[in-house]
């Protein structure tokens, strides 16, 4: 492939969570707020000191103490506009949905708590810290004040509420535990300056009646389920209560310094829409109860959001409910439904809500759930006044059941007023959806597919999303990978020197670091964008100094000039980073090295050209053909390049064989960057033809030689190149021979290999190898790497991606390093196989 060396860092990682089967935890525990927590290490000792959160993190469930996920960051608008920025990372199969503090995305999987870097995906800090296990990680973490809380179930003690240091991912505390599963949201809050958290348990539908049947007439009536409180100093017990026959499933609670409030199951073991389930109001700092409602429509599957002075939740009766609190936490009754601002109201939506509502002047968001994929819609609804059966503005037709809460993004400065719900739905591919919904709109658009994930990452999805300052939405899926989509703000970068000599960059709107390479010739480089509209504006940085809109970058004489080009639109900000590395008038290296049929500037037939190797031949071509052209081109533009017949090349003017040592001429040369090319012809189709290409440095003071094979399968040399007729010595120029060394010790194993199908190009990422000066990538179409098989070096040891042409098809993958030292090689073992299939 006909390019300039580059290097990708937009990596990995996203990770998910696969439902099955799980018991409830049985017993029973006695009710005391006086129970202690259990200290993992001293509290004394470790230090919570990750920092406060800021503006631009996402902290808990909805990144709000009222469960509503309204947010002023903007993501990308539509699909044309969106890219996903990350390849496959993946650390487990249930994982919590992201958190994002600063440049660090938190998770947990299993006992393990993750920080990653938000930007690359890699995984910068990981410990086993916690003493029980997040299960299928339904819903996030929540930090607070540089600590992690998490809820977590261990068998024989039950659920429970952990603490981990945000820095060192070191335990602090869990608390006690309590029977029931943790299937319910966790909300902290800060009263009178110490900090509270609440949680519950409940049991899985399709368990609940065969544990209520198991259980009847026992001691405790039923399986226990319990809402409690701990103090998120040291996880000690402040308040719980029990309730034997409803439990607390997704019922996130809502909480002020006034009141904590939460809705319940209906206590039906055999319905879910069936009457009974209740709201209750307790002060937050003893459980004593303020207020309830009873015998309302459904189990509350969703959290309770509040605006202003209402709640708004729905049930899997179909019933959405509107209820007044007051400011001491006591709630209206039904029969407080008169009048138009209605204090109790509510509508019946026909089908289950399973998740969290978003509420915005005025309106309410709805995601409406049924057994048929072909009738789940979410719904608009007037919430300014009271709910009735005229309440429904619009609906709109959604892909699958919106389980996971809704992120509605209102954009600042947009003149339009526009909102952008965007939800996931529990079917796959388990992409992102968005509808748009502006002030006074009354007739429904459409939901559009914002992302598709592809391959494995595709599944099902119950996450609810979370938004960057920057406007990159993460998310999680069933897959088991996290994802990372951004907005594409541009479709192409083109990098141009003061010379008018382009520089070599293979721009993709998801990648964010290159490495471009420029000779001393040039003083300065000039950017150009594409595909960006009338509302998205750029501006450069040159080494940390901002320089505006100016969109040329003075080089100096550093060996290396970074260059940040920040996109904006609206609230939405992308950087995107270009190293400019300098070549000097002593190198005479290529940076272009082609073999293509019939002219082509595609499909090389070589391997990609590789610093440091020499020496390259091609697979055994077709018998019939004779004539390829072959491309060149020095790294440094003032280098001189020259290729010479070696071993059965045709005269392309007299026919017959070409004298070796005999120049070629160049019979083109590209507009584009100056590469030259060649046309190798074979003077016998059953010999290999061999050509001779060699660099002299602008200086004169190196020359390098590579040798081309066109291989028939037949003969032909890969010895060193014979004297030119017209060189009876050797040149003074040649290189020296190297003085004899020992045989170098061998690089480590290869490990933490991951590859990334995609059309026809398969990306390969691994972690570095001790002792490596560089790595040997094999792709073959059997595991036992006999068929189609491929070869790619990598010679440098600090780049750890690469992406290789493939064919559609099944690929096996392995890695090795190895160590040159004083002329010799040495290779290290092969990493583990993988199995990719290329598009």
């Amino acid at each position: 492939m006909k390019r300039r060396i580059r290097v990708s860092i937009a990596v990995a990682a996203m990770l998910a969570f696969l439902l099955a089967g799980a018991c409830a935890f049985a017993g029973s525990v006695s009710d005391g707020s006086s129970a202690d927590s259990v200290t993992g290490r001293s509290a004394a000792a470790v230090s919570a000191s990750a920092g406060n959160s800021s503006e631009d993190d996402w902290i808990c469930f909805q990144n709000s103490e009222d469960n509503n996920g309204m947010t002023t960051r903007a993501a990308a608008p539509d699909a044309a506009h969106a890219v996903s920025l990350w390849g496959d990372v993946k650390t487990g199969n249930s994982v919590t949905p992201p958190l994002i503090v600063g440049d660090d995305l938190y998770v947990a999987s299993e006992k393990t708590v993750y920080r990653i870097d938000r930007g690359t995906g890699n995984v910068k800090k990981k410990a086993e810290a916690l003493h029980g296990d997040v299960g299928f990680a339904m819903h996030p973490m929540v930090y607070a004040d540089g600590t992690l809380y998490a809820v977590t179930n261990t068998d024989g003690e039950g659920t429970m509420i952990e603490a981990v240091d945000g820095k060192t991912l070191q335990p602090r505390w869990h608390s006690r535990g309590y029977t029931g599963l943790g299937l319910t949201q966790l909300t902290y809050r800060k009263i009178n300056g110490k900090g509270y958290l609440y949680t519950g348990t409940g049991v899985y539908d399709h368990q609940r009646q065969r544990y209520d049947e198991a259980k009847a007439g026992s001691a405790d009536n039923g399986t226990l389920r319990w809402f409690f409180c701990v103090s998120a100093e040291d996880g000690k017990t402040v308040w719980s209560v029990k309730d034997a026959e409803r439990g607390f499933y997704w019922a996130g609670a809502c909480v002020t310094d006034r009141y904590v409030v939460f809705g319940s199951d209906n206590g039906d073991p055999g319905g879910l829409d069936t009457d009974g389930s209740v709201i209750r109001s307790l002060d937050p700092l003893t459980g004593k109860e303020i207020s309830r409602v009873e015998g309302l429509k459904g189990d509350f599957r969703s959290a309770i959001v509040r605006d202003g002075d209402f709640l708004y939740a729905g049930t899997m009766g179909g019933r959405f409910y509107r209820i007044r609190i007051g400011e001491d936490g006591t709630l209206a009754q039904p029969s407080a439904a008169g009048g138009e601002s209605g204090d109790f109201s509510c509508i019946d939506l026909g089908k289950s809500i399973r998740g969290a509502a978003v509420v915005y002047k005025g309106r309410a968001y709805v995601g409406v759930s049924s057994k048929s994929t072909g009738n789940c819609r979410y719904v608009v609804l007037d919430i300014s006044r009271a709910l009735n059966k005229n309440s429904e503005i619009y609906s709109v037709p959604v892909a699958g059941t919106p389980t996971g809460a809704p992120l509605l993004s209102v954009p600042e400065g947009d003149p339009s007023g526009a909102r952008y719900l965007y939800f996931t739905c529990n079917v796959k591919p388990g992409g992102i959806w968005c509808i748009r919904d502006v002030p006074g709109q009354t007739e429904a658009g459409a939901a559009e597919q914002v992302f598709v994930p592809e391959g494995a990452q595709a599944q099902n999805c119950i996450s609810p999303l979370a938004v960057s300052g920057d406007g990159i939405l993460y998310y999680k899926n069933d897959s088991g990978y996290i994802m990372a989509i951004a907005p594409r703000l541009l479709s192409g970068v083109k990098l141009t020197t003061d010379k008018g000599k382009p520089l070599s960059v293979s721009f993709q709107p998801g990648i964010r670091d290159y490495q471009v390479i420029a000779d001393d010739t040039a003083a300065s480089v000039k950017l150009a964008v594409s595909g960006k509209d009338g509302e998205t504006s750029c501006s450069l940085s040159v080494n940390g100094e901002e320089q505006g809109e100016t969109m040329t970058a003075k080089l100096g004489d550093a060996a290396e000039t970074k260059i940040r080009l920040r996109v904006k639109r609206g609230a939405v900000c992308v950087d995107y980073h270009f190293t400019v590395v300098r070549v000097t008038e002593k190198d005479a290296e290529l940076s272009v090295l082609s073999l293509t049929e019939d002219g082509r500037y595609d499909d090389n037939l070589l391997d990609e050209l590789t610093r440091g190797q020499d020496r390259y031949q091609t697979k055994q071509l077709e018998s019939g053909k004779d004539t390829y052209s072959l491309w060149v081109l020095p790294l440094h533009s003032e280098a001189e390049v020259h290729v010479y017949a070696r071993e059965n090349v045709r005269d392309s003017e007299k026919g017959g064989l070409l004298k070796a040592g005999s120049e070629l001429d160049y019979s083109w040369r590209d507009e584009m960057d100056d590469s030259q090319k060649y046309v190798i012809g074979s003077a016998d189709l059953n010999k290999n033809t061999v050509v001779d290409v060699r660099v002299t440095s602008k200086d004169k003071s190196t020359t390098r030689d590579y040798l081309v094979t066109l291989n028939r399968g037949k003969s032909g040399t890969v010895d060193k190149p014979k004297p030119r007729p017209d060189e009876s010595k050797p040149r003074p120029d040649e290189p020296k021979p190297r003085p004899e060394v020992k045989k170098p010790a061998p690089p480590a194993k290869v490990k933490s290999v991951r590859c990334k199908a995609g059309r026809k190009k398969l990306t390969l990422k691994w972690k570095k190898a001790s002792r490596a000066t560089g790595y040997e990538i094999t792709a073959a179409k059997d595991r036992k790497f006999r068929k189609g098989k491929k070869k790619v070096r990598v010679d440098r040891p600090k780049k750890l991606t690469r992406t290789i042409r493939q064919k559609k098809g099944t690929r096996y993958v392995r890695i090795r390093a190895y160590v040159r030292s004083g002329g010799k090689t040495v290779y290290g073992p092969y990493s583990k196989t993988v199995r990719v299939k290329v598009r």
